[in-house]
């Protein structure tokens, strides 16, 4: 346990002096990256999030190789939030697979914040411990997220159901939710949950708007195993009512539809 109290003395450097610079790639040559000592995976890009863009793009070829169709790529722009951002590696990823317009930081970390304006100039950003903040009315096409489910030492997976619950509300129709968790968080259990939650309320709403069919976003989820079973990517689409009678090609398989290259340590 660590005691400190914050004395009156002026800080004897600014934040800046923190800052660091480094080069990550996400698979399309090194780029310069901002961070602060102490954030999660140093503030760069870890195994799980690298898993989570590296099945994006392997659904997106293999839809691609079936003459199919992906609705985020027919949004031009796609409009995107990256929850729980951190310095906003999944942002950055998304936007080398999809044309990305406006998109949204949202973090608890008022730190690693800081290093994301860097990162992502374009990008609004709001500090906030999930959702309990003044968001946007404008809706996203794509929600993206590797959610952290500790406090402390402790799983804490209040916040992953809280995205679960209510990431349907800030949602375009036909738009979708990515997230990564480890095998062992019952990631597929709390979809149930959030689905019997929201069926227990009725029809929520966000803003004065309403969501026509919450129950829509949860008969279509989909995962993705690596090959040694420690982390899922989840994939969660809300239907639009042109799709809703189409039988999808993405349903996955979760045996043989996984990527090619599974995350290793």
């Amino acid at each position: 346990v660590i005691s400190a109290i914050r004395t009156r003395r002026k800080a004897q450097d600014e934040f800046e002096s923190w800052l660091r610079i480094e080069s990550i790639d996400f698979g399309y040559g090194f780029q310069d990256w901002w961070s602060v000592p102490g954030l999660f995976a140093a503030g760069k890009v870890d195994v799980m999030s690298q898993y989570l863009l590296d099945t994006m793009l392997h659904v997106r070829d293999k839809i691609a190789a079936s003459d199919g169709t992906w609705p985020l790529l027919d949004c031009k722009p796609c409009h995107v939030m990256d929850f729980a951002s951190g310095t906003g590696v999944l942002a950055a990823g998304a936007s080398k697979l999809l044309e990305v317009g406006r998109c949204l930081l949202l973090d608890a970390d008022a730190c690693a914040l800081q290093a994301a304006g860097r990162n992502l100039p374009e990008a609004s950003r709001i500090l906030a411990d999930g959702f309990r903040c003044d968001l946007p009315e404008e809706k996203f096409h794509l929600i993206i997220s590797n959610p952290p489910v500790h406090n402390g030492h402790a799983d804490d997976l209040s916040l992953l159901l809280e995205l679960l619950r209510e990431g349907p509300l800030l949602l375009e129709p036909g738009g979708e939710m990515w997230l990564v968790t480890q095998e062992h968080i019952p990631t597929g259990r709390l979809f149930q949950l959030a689905l019997q939650e929201n069926a227990r309320l009725g029809k929520l709403e966000r803003g004065g708007s309403r969501l026509m069919d919450l129950r829509s976003l949860y008969e279509n989820v989909g995962m993705y195993p690596t090959s040694d079973g420690r982390f899922i990517v989840w994939r969660a689409c809300l239907e639009s009512r042109k799709r809703k009678s189409e039988q999808t090609q993405e349903r996955v398989d979760v045996v043989e539809d996984r990527p090619a290259k599974a995350a290793k340590k």
